[in-house]
């Protein structure tokens, strides 16, 4: 006769969690995520753009509802960065593709999409755009290659932010984020200093080099992406200092994401170009686990986005030839809107 227990039933070690790739998934270099459930009304949903063709790459934008897993393309075009509204709207920039997703010339299009099907606005915006952001009144950021920050209230006219950031040798890779816990806009260029809006004016805060993106952690702390290091975190005052992440290898930041009391980073070796790989911190970046159970690490295993879904899915898209999008389930800790990685405030 079988006898079960469930004290001894309990007693078993859980199976561990693992990323698994989203069947279905568009096959591209994948180049931002964000959470879309404003737009598509489906809990846990994700919005997700591809600038880059080439060997069997697809540019465009699409929306993944977990529910029906059905995805659905809201443009063909080459997208690089976008943001989704607290009205629901998505708007997004266009670039023209090349194989390695490098950004077009000037006076590029920006469209609005309407949630519920609305026809699409387009406006031009006079730049070459490489990261855009929302505050929680849906008012719109865009940073261009020089470091200028251009302001949109309609989602179609933009206007050049007052005043404006000192970086001056146009060559910004595109590092930029909002604070949490006040608001605070950080900026940061890829040679010149760092910069914060204090409620009044851009002022100096130390260098992070290299930078291509801003991110915080659940302590607000603030962390720079360095292209070709392991990441820097702000000092509060005027110094970014290098985190080792890993001894095993150079970690270059990619993407991140706020997990509950956990801060993920996901990125690749800097030395090899091997990855993805996927790192998290409970203690606020004193220490890190490798988080990438299912992933499957390859030669040229580049990724470029990370977003918490609003069903505690965490997302991580790579940004090598024929991309994947992976998953893993019950991450919790939800973000609540307008606080993704990639979105600022103006005071």
């Amino acid at each position: 006769m079988l006898r079960f227990s469930l004290a001894a039933a309990l007693a078993l070690p859980l199976m561990a969690q693992q990323w698994a790739p989203i069947p279905g998934a568009p096959s591209t270099k994948i180049y931002e995520i964000h959470p879309a459930d404003a737009f598509t009304g489906c809990l846990g949903s994700i919005a997700m753009s591809s600038r880059a063709t080439g060997g069997g790459n697809t540019t465009g934008l699409w929306t993944y509802c977990p529910a029906t897993k059905a995805w659905t393309m809201l443009s063909n075009l080459a997208v690089g960065s976008f943001v989704v509204l607290p009205n629901g709207d998505i708007v997004y920039s266009q670039l023209v593709p090349t194989a390695q997703g490098l950004t077009g010339p000037s006076a590029l299009p920006i469209t609005r999409l309407p949630k519920g099907g609305g026809a699409p606005a387009t406006g031009i915006y006079q730049g070459d755009v490489r990261r855009m952001g929302a505050d929680s009144t849906g008012k719109i950021y865009a940073l261009q290659s020089n470091g200028a920050v251009f302001v949109s209230i309609d989602e179609v006219t933009w206007t050049p932010s007052n005043p404006q950031t000192h970086f001056t040798h146009a060559n910004s890779i595109g590092g930029l984020g909002v604070r949490p816990s006040d608001g605070a806009v950080i900026v940061c260029d890829e040679v010149e200093p760092c910069e914060l809006w204090n409620g009044s004016a851009w002022a100096g805060i130390g260098s992070a080099p290299n930078s291509g993106n801003v991110v915080f952690g659940p302590d607000n702390s603030a962390w720079s992406a360095d292209s070709n290091n392991y990441p820097e975190k702000w000092d509060g005052v005027g110094a970014w200092n290098t985190v080792v992440i890993t001894p095993a290898f150079r970690f270059r930041m990619h993407g991140a994401a706020t997990v509950g009391a956990r801060l993920c980073f996901s990125g690749r070796d800097i030395d090899t170009n091997s990855g993805p790989h996927v790192y998290c911190s409970s203690d606020n970046g004193a220490t890190w686990t490798p988080f990438e159970q299912g992933i499957n690490v390859v030669a040229d295993g580049d990724n470029n986005a990370m977003t918490l879904a609003t069903d505690g899915t965490l997302y991580m898209g790579t940004d090598q030839l024929n991309g994947a999008l992976y998953a893993i389930p019950n991450q919790g800790g939800a973000p609540p809107p307008a606080t993704a990685i990639l979105t600022i405030t103006s005071p």
